[in-house]
């Protein structure tokens, strides 16, 4: 499992994790960089371990023999360099949801929202309602049988109705509220 951000966790592993350079890598984390960020001395970390780290330690830096002995969140620069960023991007993995391998890990984020057959997801009439989810893979059986779905274009045509009706109502007031000023002058 890995982690893409503060607060994304997505299911893929690396493929010949052994092979990856090691410069590549978070000295915490101990997996190759996810927006990686540089310290002031050009440590270069995953940005949410290093800002962990900060926040626990109060701003020493990580490094044993680093002497820069306090850092805030500010210090803190995005690597930019196009040429790691893209080695990042290319390394492999494999989904652990679908056990598809060879996948970019900057394509990941596409295979998960959009390909693994793996993937959960709601009916397509989940705006009415409908509380089915299920793997993306079982979504064109359960359309075929769905209730919901099968009234999802009467809904909509209600819904559009009752906000027509909603907007007609909130008119009347306005007038009303306007000619009931008048007759107070």
């Amino acid at each position: 499992m890995a982690t893409t951000g503060p607060s994304t966790t997505i299911n893929f592993e690396y493929m010949g994790k052994t092979s990856i350079d090691k410069d590549l890598n978070c000295e915490f984390c101990n997996n190759p960089l996810v927006g990686p960020v540089s310290t002031p001395r050009k440590h270069t970390f995953c940005r949410i371990c290093i800002e962990n780290k900060i926040k626990k330690t109060g701003g020493a830096c990580a490094k044993p023999k680093c002497k820069n002995k306090s850092m805030i969140l500010e210090d803190l620069t995005p690597v930019t360099e196009r040429i790691v960023l893209n080695m990042l991007e290319r390394l492999l993995v494999k989904c652990i949801s679908c056990g598809m391998t060879n996948i970019q890990r900057g394509s990941f984020e596409k295979h998960a929202t959009k390909s693994c057959p793996k993937v959960a997801v709601f009916c397509m009439a989940a705006d009415t309602e409908c509380p089915w989810t299920g793997p993306s893979e079982q979504l064109k059986q359960h359309i075929l049988t769905c209730v919901y779905e099968q009234l999802h274009p009467v809904f909509c045509k209600i819904m559009q109705d009752n906000r027509h009706l909603k907007e007609k109502i909130q008119h009347v007031f306005e007038q009303c509220l306007k000619n009931h000023q008048l007759h107070l002058k």
